[in-house]
C-alpha cells in the first residue's frame, strides 16, 4: 500500500507539469531560448502608437482646425488663386502690354520688376496662414504690423542671403518693400472673421 501510494505521489506530482508542459517541439525550444511565443494583438484603430491610429488622430486634428477656420481658409485659398492668376496674367500680358504701350514709363518699370514680388508677399503670407489654421488656429498672423515685420524678414533672407546661394538673383530694395505692400494688402483685404481671437 505505501508502495503505491508513494507512486501514486509521485505520478501526482508529475501530472500537472506534464499537462502544463504540452506543447511541440518548437515552442519548448523557443520558450528555451527566451523568445515570445503568444500571439502579438493587433493594435487598435483608435491608438495612437499604432500607424493608422497616428493618421487617423492627426486627419480629425486637422479637420477639426479646418471647421474652427473655415472662413479664414477660403479667404487664403481664394488669395491664392487671385495671386497665381495675377501672376501668370503679369507674366504673359500685362508685361508685354506695359513694354510696348509705356516702355519707359514708370508704370511698366513696376508691372515688370515689382509686381510678381508684391503678388508673392500676399501669397506667402496666405499659404503661411493656411498652414497655421490647419496645425494651430489661435497662432494665425493677425495683425498689419506683424504681417509686414514677417515678410520683411522673410524678404531680408530672399534678397541677401538667397544671393549668396543662387547666382543669377540679385538683392533689390524695392523688392522688399513690394513684399511688404503685398501683406499689407492682404491684411486690409482680409475679412473681419480672419483676424478673430479663437
Amino acid at each position: 500500500m505505501g508502495d503505491v501510494s508513494g507512486g501514486d505521489a509521485v505520478v501526482g506530482q508529475r501530472a500537472p507539469a506534464t499537462s502544463d508542459a504540452l506543447r511541440d517541439a518548437t515552442s519548448e525550444a523557443s520558450v528555451a531560448e527566451g523568445v515570445r511565443t503568444e500571439p502579438v494583438a493587433a493594435c487598435a484603430p483608435d491608438d495612437a502608437r499604432c500607424p493608422c491610429g497616428f493618421v487617423r488622430s492627426v486627419a480629425r486634428e486637422l479637420a477639426y482646425n479646418a471647421g474652427r477656420a473655415r472662413g479664414a481658409l477660403i479667404f487664403d485659398l481664394a488669395v491664392l488663386a487671385f495671386c497665381f492668376v495675377g501672376f501668370c496674367g503679369n507674366e504673359y500680358a500685362l508685361k508685354p502690354f506695359a513694354a510696348a504701350v509705356f516702355p519707359d514709363s514708370p508704370v511698366a518699370y513696376l508691372v515688370q520688376c515689382h509686381l510678381n514680388d508684391f503678388l508673392g508677399g500676399a501669397a506667402f503670407l496666405a499659404y503661411t496662414n493656411m498652414l497655421l489654421d490647419l496645425v494651430r488656429p489661435d497662432m494665425r498672423i493677425r495683425r498689419l504690423t506683424t504681417s509686414v515685420v514677417y515678410l520683411f524678414l522673410c524678404g531680408i533672407f530672399w534678397e541677401y542671403a538667397a544671393p549668396l546661394f543662387v547666382k543669377a538673383s540679385t538683392a533689390d530694395p524695392l523688392d522688399l518693400l513690394a513684399y511688404m505692400t503685398g501683406a499689407a494688402a492682404y491684411w486690409l483685404a482680409g475679412s473681419p472673421w480672419t483676424r478673430r481671437s479663437y
